[in-house]
C-alpha cells in the first residue's frame, strides 16, 4: 500500500522523537505522508522541524482542548507566524472535550473560536478534536463561517444521529485502527455508511493503539503487548479495518481515502 495519507498524527511526541530511528524508516520506505498535528505553543517548533526535515510531514498548528491553560500572553501571534512561516500547513489540533477532568468549556470554547476564524481568515484546512461535546461543537458550528473545502472531525466516536449534521457543516471523517476493537462495533457502522467522499484513515499515533492481532509488525517482539508504542506504521491497521467495513480491496482503500485527503488538505499529487 503505497501513497498513504496518515491524516491525523503527532511525531512530534517525545515518545516516538525519542525512537524515531526505528519507525522512520518503515515511513520513508512506504512513502507514507503525515498529517503532524500540534496540540500547544511548546511543541509548535517540533512539528516545524518535522516539516522541514521531510516533505512527508505536512504540519498543523493549534491548541487542542487539553491544553487551553497553554493559551497565554501572544499565542495568537505566534500562531499566525507558524501559519505564514508554512502557507501550505493546516490549524490542528483544535476542539472541543467534557472527557477531560474539569473541563473549562468556556476557555476552550473561546480558544476554538479564535482559532477556527484564523483558519477561515487564512484558508486553512482545520482539524477538529470532539470528545462528549458533540452537541456543543455543532453550537459553535452553527455560528461560525465554514473553510471552503469543509474539515477534519478526526476519530468520530459520537451518535450516529449527529453525523448528518456535522456533514453539512462540511465534515470528513477518519477511522483509526482504534475502532477495531470488538466494543466499538457502533462505531464501525458509522463508518460503513459514510459518504465515500469524507472518508479518511488515520493512525493518531502515539494515541489510540489499534488492538494487537492488528498492528503492523514493525518492531521487535519487547513491543508487543498493551504496553507497545503506537507507531505511524500502524496506519495499516486502519486502511485494512475501513476496508473490511466497506468491501473494498485494499487498494480501493488506499485510493479513495489518498484521493479525499488530498482534496481537504489542498496537498499535491
Amino acid at each position: 500500500m503505497d501513497d498513504l495519507i496518515d491524516t491525523h498524527c503527532h511525531w512530534q511526541d517525545p515518545r516516538l522523537e525519542s525512537r524515531c530511528s526505528e519507525w522512520w524508516p518503515q515511513i520513508e520506505i512506504r512513502g507514507w505522508s503525515g498529517m503532524v498535528n500540534g496540540t500547544e505553543p511548546d511543541d509548535w517548533e517540533r512539528v516545524a522541524a518535522w516539516a522541514e526535515k521531510s516533505p512527508l510531514a505536512k504540519p498543523s498548528f493549534g491548541i487542542h482542548p487539553w491544553q487551553v491553560t497553554k493559551a497565554r500572553g501572544d499565542w495568537r501571534e505566534r500562531l499566525r507566524s507558524y501559519l505564514e512561516r508554512f502557507p501550505g500547513a493546516g490549524v490542528g489540533e483544535i476542539g472541543i472535550d467534557k472527557w477531560i477532568r474539569d473541563a473549562d468549556l468556556p476557555r476552550q470554547k473561546e480558544i476554538f473560536r479564535e482559532q477556527w476564524k484564523l483558519a477561515v481568515e487564512l484558508n486553512r484546512p482545520i482539524t477538529v478534536h470532539c470528545l462528549q461535546a458533540f452537541g456543543h461543537l455543532l453550537e459553535e458550528l452553527g455560528g461560525l463561517a465554514q473553510p471552503p473545502g469543509g474539515f477534519l472531525l478526526h476519530a468520530y466516536g459520537g451518535p450516529e444521529e449527529l453525523v448528518e449534521p456535522f456533514l453539512g457543516f462540511g465534515a470528513h471523517f477518519s477511522f483509526n485502527g482504534y475502532f477495531l476493537q470488538e466494543r466499538k462495533a457502533a462505531v464501525r457502522e458509522i463508518f460503513r455508511k459514510l459518504p465515500e467522499d469524507r472518508l479518511l484513515v488515520e493512525t493518531d499515533a502515539p494515541h489510540m493503539l489499534p488492538p494487537e492481532p492488528f498492528r503492523d509488525e514493525v518492531f521487535p517482539e519487547e513491543h508487543a503487548g498493551e504496553n507497545a508504542l503506537h507507531h505511524p506504521a500502524n496506519l495499516s491497521a486502519a486502511v485494512r479495518g475501513l476496508a473490511g467495513i466497506r468491501g473494498w480491496t485494499l487498494g480501493e482503500t488506499a485510493s479513495t481515502t489518498t484521493a479525499n485527503a488530498r482534496r481537504l488538505f489542498a496537498l499535491s499529487g
